[in-house]
């Protein structure tokens, strides 16, 4: 894909050292923490993680020294659906309906404090987004969907696949988001395995 910088989550331990040693030639500047990580063909300055206070994933900051000038990157994993036990399923329809969403809304309220303001961003990640509570929280921050600005009816087009009662079912919960320091030039899905979710990778330029 011929990134720049690359935003990964849901690594396992022997995935993050796999990753970490396999691509030391193409991103000299790599940071790998509890199961996220940021890679970079150029310098990462101020690298730290955050556990979700209120979900089971966490966020993982950088600043990225470009040529085209500083910015900050975070690669994040929002809390997802809970199914792991007949509870958490019993509890599915509360989940949806407004518990997920309270607890985007918390992660996200903490994933802003943790930005340094006024500083040109970049947010990547696995929004795990069965409500659009994040995702709307930060596009009234000014936050766009890189995707979305340059694809039509961008919803149609899933980034996690999986089965369902035996259906195949997909939806779009991995987002590239930027600042209005940023413009989106081109984004697109890279679809096929091995993983369940597709990729996401946008073309972004300085200014408007």
């Amino acid at each position: 894909m011929d990134a720049d910088v690359v935003a990964l989550q849901e690594l396992s331990p022997q995935g993050a050292r796999l990753l970490d040693h396999s691509l030391k030639r193409y991103y000299p500047y790599r940071q790998f923490t509890e199961g996220v990580a940021i890679l970079s063909r150029f310098p990462l300055r101020n690298p730290r993680y955050q556990h979700s206070q209120r979900g089971i994933n966490g966020f993982l900051f950088a600043e990225v020294e470009s040529p085209g000038g500083r910015f900050q990157v975070a690669s994040l994993h929002l809390d997802p659906l809970h199914l792991w036990t007949a509870r958490d399923k019993w509890s599915l329809l509360q989940q949806l309906l407004w518990g997920q969403g309270e607890i985007h809304r918390a992660e996200v309220k903490q994933i802003t404090e943790a930005l340094k303001p006024g500083m040109p961003t970049i947010l990547a990640g696995d929004f795990n987004s069965a409500s659009h509570a994040a995702l709307d929280q930060l596009r009234k921050q000014g936050f766009t969907d890189s995707f979305a600005e340059v694809t039509p009816h961008p919803d149609r087009i899933p980034t996690l696949h999986f089965k369902l009662f035996g259906f195949s079912k997909g939806r779009r919960i991995d987002y590239i988001l930027h600042s209005a320091s940023f413009r989106t030039l081109q984004s697109q899905m890279i679809p096929g395995p091995p993983s369940d979710h597709d990729p996401v990778v946008s073309v972004l330029t300085w200014g408007r």
